[in-house]
């Protein structure tokens, strides 16, 4: 038993027929619990023994098993020390230790197990090593029997040979009880087990504990891997808020950049549903957020003709026609009941196409916006995506040039000469560092997260051991893979 791939390994027992004819023949399993002790069904006993007749007496003849997933395949005897034909339970006693491999189970109480997933061993006819079978659970009979079905068309499932074998709750972690029967109707694949409670309640003396309900599981939010740092860029949307007159409103109108690894759309989803209602102080569930993307026009030759674009652009969004004007927009817009983010994602190439003036004839545009209503929100996102860098040398030094260009652009712009808007550039959206997400799994993943909050940890710690930091598309991949094995999502 070097090396164990499912925990029923360590306590299974395979229980032969007595006779010397069979003797290397199983007949049912059982399953190995503490004090040198084995529980089975007394139909398996009574098999393995050949009764005739009325056998309501505990039986004083030696039943011959072993543990089958041990290297000590030799049979040990072991005599009945608890009978119950009625509840058919049966109860064994060892005349010799466990093999040291052999590592007993223990049956827990369990409430509501409808739909879980349960494993079991056994050895049906004409399967000498055994097989597994995966099936799931239905409600109790009158009897406390739980049923057992298999819905798939093909595979092993429980069937006579598994009696005596302990049920394994995947759902759970632990074994709930043996199974008992099975429906001789094969094309049913359907069978029994006896409840860890229904055992107790007849061997009163035996170990069994009660499995506590598991902590709900709530489902991992599609946007919890990407609810890292970000604070810079909070701050900034808190500063270009501030410096708003919600009396005598203007567009607030930001530039967001970053290469095109850092995961823009799922940061603009933050401001979106986190940052921007919890700024306003609106309550999402009674004042929506109206979100309206505005395609960059890549087709444009001249950059004056800019703002006659956007307007077409922003006319179709909204009001399915292209023959609005921007009055006609704004009308319609300050009827919305919240606030509107208006997002535009600019490409560095279809930047760098204009050369100089893209920023400018942006801001000139919203800057000739129509008066807004009295405590409107109208935000403008525009999101300037960085190509990331190739591997070629030159391309490299190329996109760094490019980049260069768009930063001296944004940072020599004169916002303060647009009067009719509020105009900020937000701090560059960057790479992640391992403080950064080390904070994050202590606080907002750990609301979530039902694993140990130790192994997510050494997980991350993992993930930064060749890079100092790390981009955010990237990182979330990585994140979503290791908070689905370690909390089992």
């Amino acid at each position: 038993m070097s090396h164990h791939y499912h925990p029923l390994e360590n306590c299974l027992v395979r229980i032969f027929y007595g006779d010397l004819a069979r003797q290397k023949n199983s007949c049912g399993t059982g399953v190995a619990l503490p004090s040198g002790r084995v529980l089975t069904c007394a139909h398996v006993v009574k098999e393995a023994l050949q009764l005739k007749g009325d056998f309501s007496k505990m039986p004083e003849h030696k039943v011959l098993l072993n543990f089958p997933f041990s290297s000590a395949k030799n049979a040990i005897a072991a005599k009945v020390i608890f009978w119950d034909v009625e509840a058919d339970i049966a109860g064994l006693e060892l005349l010799e230790e466990f093999p040291t491999e052999v590592k007993p189970a223990t049956l827990y109480v369990a409430d509501d197990l409808w739909g879980h997933r349960i494993q079991a061993f056994g050895f049906p006819d004409k399967y000498p090593a055994g097989t597994w079978a995966d099936s799931k659970l239905r409600g109790a009979n009158t009897d406390g029997w739980i049923e057992i079905v298999d819905p798939q068309i093909t595979g092993y499932y429980v069937q006579q040979g598994f009696s005596g074998g302990p049920v394994w709750d995947a759902d759970l972690g632990c074994c709930v009880g043996i199974i008992v029967a099975a429906d001789r109707n094969v094309a049913l694949r359907a069978s029994y087990l006896i409840p860890a409670h229904k055992i107790a309640e007849k061997w009163r003396d035996l170990p069994i504990q009660q499995k506590a309900k598991p902590k709900p599981r709530r489902e991992l939010p599609s946007s919890l891997v990407y609810r890292i740092n970000r604070k810079k860029q909070e701050e900034d949307l808190r500063s270009l808020y501030e410096k708003n007159n919600s009396q005598n409103p203007k567009p607030m109108v930001a530039v967001i950049h970053g290469n095109d690894r850092q995961a823009h759309d799922m940061f603009l989803e933050r401001m979106a549903l986190e940052f921007i209602p919890e700024l306003l102080k609106v309550n999402l569930a009674h004042i929506p957020i109206t979100r309206i993307s505005l395609q960059w026009p890549t087709y444009i030759q001249k950059i004056e003709d800019l703002g006659i674009k956007l307007t077409q652009g922003l006319a179709d969004r909204i009001l399915h026609t292209v023959d609005s004007s921007c009055e006609d927009i704004q009308r319609t817009l300050s009827a919305y009941p919240g606030p509107v983010i208006i997002e535009m994602e600019l490409l560095t190439d279809d930047w760098m196409k204009h050369r100089t003036g893209v920023l400018e004839a942006i801001l000139s545009f919203w800057n000739g916006w129509p008066m807004l209503a009295n405590r409107q929100h109208l935000f403008v996102f525009l999101y300037v995506t960085h190509k990331n860098p190739p591997t070629n040398w030159i391309k490299q030094n190329l996109y760094l040039w490019r980049k260069r260009q768009i930063f001296m652009q944004i940072a020599h712009c004169a916002f303060h000469h647009y009067t009719n808007i509020c105009g900020a550039v937000f701090s560059e959206l960057s790479n992640i560092s391992e403080t950064d997400v080390r904070a994050w799994a202590r606080t907002v993943a750990q609301e979530y997260f039902n694993g140990e909050i130790t192994i997510l940890l050494a997980k991350i710690r993992e993930l930064f051991e060749k890079d100092e930091t790390i981009p955010m598309e990237p990182l979330a991949f990585h994140l979503k893979e290791i908070l689905a094995s370690t909390s089992g999502d």
